[in-house]
C-alpha cells in the first residue's frame, strides 16, 4: 500500500517565503538540490534569491505555471490569503 518515498523531499518553491502549504514542492532529492541551487542563486553567482526564482520561471515556464496553479488550488481549498508574486 505504501510506496517508497525515501528519495523524495519537500523544499520551498520561493526561498523568500516561509515553508507553508502554498510554498512547498515535493521533488526527488536531486531535483530539490538543483532547484535550491537555482533559486538561491548559487549557480548564477547571484546574491538575491529573487533573481534565481525569476530565472527558473523564465527557463521553465510550463513547470512554473503548473506549480503556481497547484498553489492557487491549495489557497482556495484551505482558504489561505492570496499572495501575489511579482515574477
Amino acid at each position: 500500500m505504501w510506496r517508497n518515498t525515501s528519495g523524495l523531499c519537500l523544499t520551498r518553491w520561493d526561498p523568500s517565503r516561509p515553508a507553508c502549504l502554498d510554498n512547498l514542492v515535493l521533488l526527488t532529492l536531486d531535483e530539490a538540490d538543483e532547484h535550491d541551487a537555482q533559486v538561491w542563486g548559487i549557480m548564477n553567482n547571484s546574491t538575491t534569491h529573487e533573481n534565481g526564482l525569476k530565472a527558473l520561471v523564465m527557463r521553465e515556464p510550463g513547470f512554473a505555471s503548473s506549480v503556481e496553479g497547484k498553489f492557487m488550488r491549495v489557497r482556495q481549498d484551505f482558504q489561505l490569503a492570496k499572495i501575489r508574486l511579482s515574477l
